[in-house]
């Protein structure tokens, strides 16, 4: 219930050479933004992880999904209550995983 309204952003990315493993790209995700990594039961094993954070002024819901596609191609989809925020977020996490 407390999830309606939210925003969804989808960006198609491609990893670069040094975030091929799933940890590195875990690690690259939580540092560009400060979110918490969700444990997930779907057994879709293009996943590479979710995550989870609550923006600390206003206290909105983030919710961060990144799934791998076919070779170094990946798909980035972030849900926020506010538009602004969600677009930083790709902006910011974009430019992690390509460096």
């Amino acid at each position: 219930g407390k999830l309606t309204g939210m925003s969804e952003i989808t960006e198609k990315l491609m990893l670069s050479e040094k975030c091929q493993s799933d940890h590195t790209i875990v690690q690259q995700v939580t540092s560009a933004a400060n979110v918490g990594r969700v444990s997930t039961s779907t057994a879709l094993c293009s996943l590479v992880g979710r995550f989870a954070a609550k923006t600390v002024t206003s206290g909105s819901l983030v919710l961060i999904t990144l799934e791998r596609r076919e070779g170094a191609a990946a798909q980035l989809t972030v849900n926020s209550e506010k538009m602004v925020i969600g677009t930083m977020l790709v902006k910011d996490i974009v430019q992690a995983l390509a460096q």
